[in-house]
């Protein structure tokens, strides 16, 4: 009887044993499961993070150049206008030294003329 005792405590302690080894073996599984969840999300929120910085410095990048070509796109046209300018001035300069001097008619004219005579 003592026999069949120990062995039955025997048998209920491996049998406490194996549940316990099963029980930590599972919780060992839940905590390693929710620590790599854990690092999945850190490691996606890094890459969320990193690619929303990276379309930021792009979007500013671009937007930089699009306001540098407005700027180089208004100097030309201002520069075009400044040429066009000149080169009209000159033109009109150009015309009204070629124009012929116009003389006075009438009894004026007879006085230029005169003038033109005794200088």
């Amino acid at each position: 009887e003592r026999k069949a005792l120990e062995e039955a405590e025997r048998k209920a302690k491996e049998e406490v044993d194996r549940l316990a080894r099963e029980e930590a073996a599972r919780l060992a599984k839940e905590e390693a499961d929710r620590l790599a969840r854990e690092e999945a999300d850190r490691l996606a929120r890094e890459r969320a993070e990193k690619k929303a910085k990276e379309d930021a410095a792009r979007l500013a990048r671009e937007e930089a150049a699009r306001l540098e070509k407005e700027e180089a796109d208004r100097l030309a046209a201002e520069e075009a206008a400044r040429l066009a300018k000149e080169e009209a001035d000159r033109l009109a300069r150009k015309t009204q030294l070629s124009l012929p001097v116009r003389r006075p008619r009438g009894l004026l004219g007879r006085r230029w003329r005169g003038r033109l005579q005794t200088s």
